[in-house]
């Protein structure tokens, strides 16, 4: 689209786990002055006193095919476990994608863990409206300037950190 609308920079919107590595690998691809927004992740939700995630529904599924819980609690966990809109609030794909993004250098710093709910994602698009622009009048950088063969090795190396922080073996 960006060659057939013959755009001449690019802001791409990535919200969930397969959208995001797709608009960064386009981008690269097509090569024009280009920022990448990730679209936020949802906040958790409240059931029973609880603070749930998706996770929790995953786990309450398996909980109900073992007679652990009731059909009533199993639809109350589905239907409070996400209640705005984002991505799925944990350290899953999506979120992990967003920490590449930023450690890629294709977004602005500091804004892949801000909920898709705050008010702070409208600035942060306008922000990279602006930056855009000003990459487009400068001639860049373009994203492949900034994604280099040895600038992977940032986000591999942060991705490993994530991995495997203390508590999560």
């Amino acid at each position: 689209m960006i060659y057939g609308l013959a755009y001449d920079a690019l802001i791409g919107f990535g919200g969930c786990y397969k959208t995001l590595p797709g608009v960064m690998m386009g981008m690269i691809r097509c090569n024009v002055p280009s920022i990448f927004i990730y679209g936020g992740s949802a906040l958790p939700g409240r059931f029973q006193g609880k603070t749930l995630t998706v996770l929790d529904s995953y786990e309450a599924v398996g909980g109900f095919m073992t007679g652990e819980i009731d059909q009533a609690t199993l639809a109350g966990i589905e239907r409070t476990c996400l209640p705005t809109i984002g991505a799925c609030a944990g350290q899953f794909t999506a979120n992990t994608m967003a920490m590449v993004s930023e450690a890629m250098g294709l977004t602005i710093p500091n804004v892949s863990m801000i909920p898709g709910v705050y008010p702070e994602r409208a600035q942060i698009a306008r922000q990279a409206g602006r930056l855009v622009m000003r990459m487009l009048e400068r001639g860049g950088p373009l994203p492949r300037d900034i994604v280099t063969r040895k600038s992977l090795k940032i986000p591999s190396r942060s991705m490993m950190s994530e991995r495997f922080l203390p508590g999560r073996l």
